[in-house]
């Protein structure tokens, strides 16, 4: 006997409009016992994913045969219930549609059974994301919305607020979107604007667990950003990143996600084009970026080329101070003063001293990224005060260390110590950031202070202990350390173009990532090598690099 299952109007109730629920279904089929098999009439414009899949996993475990019948508009979710038919009919002119983003594409129904597939796989890492954050109070004429200027809305809301109490204006907003796992152990993408802000971020998952999450890292202009949910052990589904490389125009895509909170969505489309296809093959060129602001010293682009400003900055400073102490009756004292505290700061307590005014300097810098330590000051012609502390103190240290010849040698006899010192605080700075790349500003937190404390005294004891490792190592002079120690200017200064170059031309080699990144790396430390000795090393630039030419000798 063959029974009769009609699913028709919308798929789940939502908008506070009732639609056909897994519930209904199953009061059709245990109206009749005795079927041993069931025909599924579907006329539906599709509703909530959920709703449909459970649907279509609960028609699927009934181990009887069925039948799905399209006898009128079959879209959107109602497709994937379809697929659950090992036999499928479709009345004439019944019409197939699976909704994209700018519409409807139409399709067949064995065209269709891929999407369902996928979707069901996939479905369950596909999460809902919420987050709050408080709107301070603004003033007596601070709106709640964002209305067009001019509307009655906006003058509305404006009488509204005017008569509320002063201390009631702060309010909460909240706002809702998609992510996936990436990683069983609670890692989320979605999208920047979803969470900026954020005091608070909540994660359901599609089986209705709900977690607290954490930001890891953010990327604004590319609206990333990188959750890590509070699982406690839990199992979790997660979705793989795939090669962007086998990604081809043509290839069919779903889109799904679960934005309000209310069930998931599935859109579908094509790749139409690809950005880095079209600008290689078909001399395209990709969409304009936005324009570069005006060129100002707070936006001069250094590039890598930075540490040479700075350093020049530092050469400028010391030798106007130099000739002004030189000018002094006392400059003999403060000499003295300077050895004197210069043979302090090379002692085994150096690397703390030396540390303390930078720790001050990164914990009180302003969005400081913990994770990367000294900012970079590769966007402006005004170095940052932590740049300014770190690179300023080392220069002036080192150029009064070098003036005391005594000095130096010191640094090799305590070089195992400040090595262990020095590995010890990266251990704890990594275990401060819970041993993961952190991408957003360190909080103003006494955990931020030690951090930073920890940062500075390792980075003194690093160049304490490997200094003085070298000089145990590497006291007699070797000419290959001679031309490796010459060439690294030269390497500095020309190695973006080449690695750029490098790297256009292995974009197309087939092979992993991690060896042509092996190969570019090689290939461009031989043709620097290379070039610095043919080129650089007996010529007027070598000279102006180290300080004088070497003769050219020919064996």
């Amino acid at each position: 006997m063959t029974g009769n299952i009609y699913i028709s109007g919308q798929i789940g109730t939502f908008d506070g409009v009732a639609g056909v629920e897994l519930i209904d279904v199953i009061g059709q089929v245990k109206k009749q016992p005795k079927a041993t098999a069931f025909n599924v009439h579907i006329n539906s414009e599709g509703g909530l994913v959920d709703v449909g899949f459970d649907i279509y996993n609960y028609l699927r475990s009934l181990g009887k045969p069925l039948t799905t019948i399209g006898s009128g508009i079959v879209a959107s979710i109602a497709t994937v219930i379809f697929m659950a038919g090992e036999q499928r009919l479709v009345r004439e002119n019944t019409p197939f549609m699976i909704h994209l983003p700018w519409g409807g594409s139409m399709g067949t129904a064995d065209e269709l059974e891929q999407f369902a597939d996928l979707a069901a796989k996939v479905s369950p890492a596909v999460v809902n994301i919420s987050s709050t954050h408080e709107i301070e109070n603004q003033g007596p004429n601070a709106m709640p919305f964002n209305f067009p200027p001019g509307s009655p809305f906006e003058e509305f809301f404006k009488q509204f607020q005017q008569q509320m109490p002063q201390q009631q204006r702060a309010h909460k907003v909240s706002s809702l979107g998609s992510g996936f796992i990436i990683d069983a152990s609670g890692y989320v993408v979605t999208n920047n604007h979803v969470i900026e802000g954020a005091d608070e971020i909540r994660v359901v998952l599609n089986d209705g667990r709900e977690f607290e999450a954490k930001l890891i890292a953010q990327e604004e202009q590319m609206d990333l950003a990188l959750l890590r949910m509070e699982t406690r052990g839990a199992k979790l589904p997660k979705l793989p990143f795939r090669d962007s490389d086998d990604l081809e125009v043509g290839d069919l895509v779903l889109a799904i996600g679960n934005p309000f909170g209310v069930g998931q969505t599935v859109t579908s489309g094509i790749v139409s084009a690809l950005a880095l296809g079209a600008m290689l093959d078909n001399g395209g060129t990709l969409p304009p970026s936005p324009p570069p602001p005006p060129l100002t010293p707070e936006t001069f682009p250094l590039t890598h080329l930075w540490f040479l400003y700075v350093l020049t900055l530092c050469y400028a400073v010391l030798l106007a101070l130099r000739a002004v102490i030189g000018r002094l009756p006392f400059s003999p004292v403060l000499l003295r003063w300077g050895d004197a505290v210069t043979r302090v700061l090379a002692s085994r307590a150096g690397p703390a001293l030396l540390a303390l005014p930078l720790a001050i300097a990164l914990a009180t810098t302003a969005k400081w990224y913990a994770f990367f330590g000294i900012p970079t000051p590769d966007q402006s012609l005004y170095p940052p005060l932590a740049a300014c502390v770190a690179f300023g103190s080392a220069f002036l240290f080192g150029w009064w260390l070098h003036r005391g010849h005594d000095l130096l040698p010191g640094l090799a006899r305590h070089w195992r110590t400040q090595l262990v010192i020095a590995a010890a605080c990266t251990l704890f700075c990594l275990a401060l950031l819970g041993g993961q790349v952190v991408l957003v500003p360190a909080a103003r937190e006494p955990r931020t202070w030690l951090y930073a404390a920890l940062y500075a005294l390792g980075a003194w004891s690093w160049t304490f202990g490997l200094t003085g490792a070298a000089l145990r190592a590497f006291a007699q002079a070797h000419p290959f350390r001679r031309y490796l120690a010459d060439a690294s200017y030269w390497i500095y200064l020309a190695h973006i173009p080449v690695v750029m170059a490098l790297q256009v031309l292995i974009v197309r080699v087939s092979g992993p990532a991690g060896l042509k990144f092996i190969a570019v790396l090689l290939i461009a430390l031989a043709l620097l090598l290379g070039s610095y000795g043919l080129f650089v090393r007996t010529t007027r630039l070598g000279g102006w690099i180290n300080g004088r030419r070497h003769p050219r000798r020919w064996s």
